[in-house]
């Protein structure tokens, strides 16, 4: 047996000890760099130059939080490797199909996309981590804003030019009835027969219908009836309708931020949904036209807020 004086075996201590120090520090470190590079890419797919994607962008930005690496691209993004998340953002159905479908790893994100076409999207990329929020104002909102308008309205008349599957078929005391365009038939009669049997027209995203070719057409033909047009967007509102709800890019970005945070917190691919942050045009002038006194547009969104905030 060895003996050590006082002084050898203190310096062997300090000498083990600090082996032990070097090796923590070298795990620490080991650790940390794989933590550093670990990062999240966010790509937003989008065309070039759409100042809807830019004003998506430019508040997607100032939401995000500074760990979330930012980049705007029109082509499919690059796929992420093992350590790092990679999420798609693509605005517009064309983005959707064109460049979000080959990386089945990463999180996709769609918006401005109709429910009926991102819920094929899902049905066919059943692989794939595919959310979104829909381009549509949910039919629930729309209704009850025209319950506030037009209090004794009991049937909506939606046009559609494919068959569609409505996600309910009542809401705020009113009836769905869906009137599908045929060649036989052409807009002009279905217009017709459907505004016999309706309070109004409730608009939806079906570009095939709504589009700058036939607003016209539709808007004098319900006016002749004595009926009007509920949304489907901002546009159509200012172009003749009476009212809508609508979301901006600014509203989808927030509520993008808050779907990212929480699929990067709990793993789980976020079920799409429609746009919770909305506000709601009135067409003043169409108003009048039609004896109609409206509340201030301020004042139904927050009656509708409030609406959907009961249990």
């Amino acid at each position: 047996m060895t003996l050590l004086l006082p002084y050898q075996s203190t310096r062997l201590l300090s000498q083990r000890l600090t082996r032990l120090h070097f090796w923590w520090v070298i795990l620490l470190n080991i650790a940390f760099a794989g933590n550093a590079h670990s990062a999240v890419h966010i790509y937003v797919v989008s065309p070039t130059e759409n100042q809807v994607a830019e004003a998506f962008v430019k508040r997607f930005d100032t939401l995000r939080p500074e760990a979330w690496q930012l980049s705007r691209v029109s082509t499919p993004p690059p796929a992420a490797d093992d350590r790092d998340k990679s999420i798609a953002i693509c605005l517009g159905e064309k983005m959707l199909a064109q460049n979000c479908t080959s990386a089945p790893e990463s999180l996709v994100l769609a918006l401005f996309v109709s429910k009926d076409r991102l819920d094929d999207y899902q049905a066919k990329l059943k692989a794939f981590k595919l959310s979104g929020i829909y381009l549509d104002a949910p039919l629930q909102r729309q209704a009850e804003l025209t319950r506030l308008l037009l209090p004794g309205v009991t049937q909506a008349a939606i046009l559609s030019s494919q068959p569609i599957t409505l996600p309910i078929q009542e809401a705020a005391g009113q009836t769905f009835t869906v009137y599908q365009l045929d060649t036989d038939e052409g807009l002009p009669r279905l217009l017709n027969r459907a505004l016999e049997k309706s309070d109004y027209i409730l608009g939806i995203p079906d570009f095939s219908i709504y589009n700058g070719r036939q607003i016209r057409q539709i808007l004098l033909t319900a006016y002749r009836h004595n009926k009007v047009l509920i949304g489907p967007s901002l546009a159509f509102v200012n172009a003749g309708g009476l009212a809508t709800t609508y979301s901006t890019a600014e509203d989808y970005a927030h509520q993008t931020v808050e779907m990212i945070n929480s699929f990067l917190n709990d793993g789980k691919v976020p079920e799409p949904v429609f746009a919770k942050y909305f506000a709601v045009a009135v067409n003043r002038q169409v108003a009048r036209s039609l004896n109609l006194i409206v509340p201030d547009a301020e004042a139904l969104q927050t009656k509708l807020e409030l609406l959907e905030a009961q249990p």
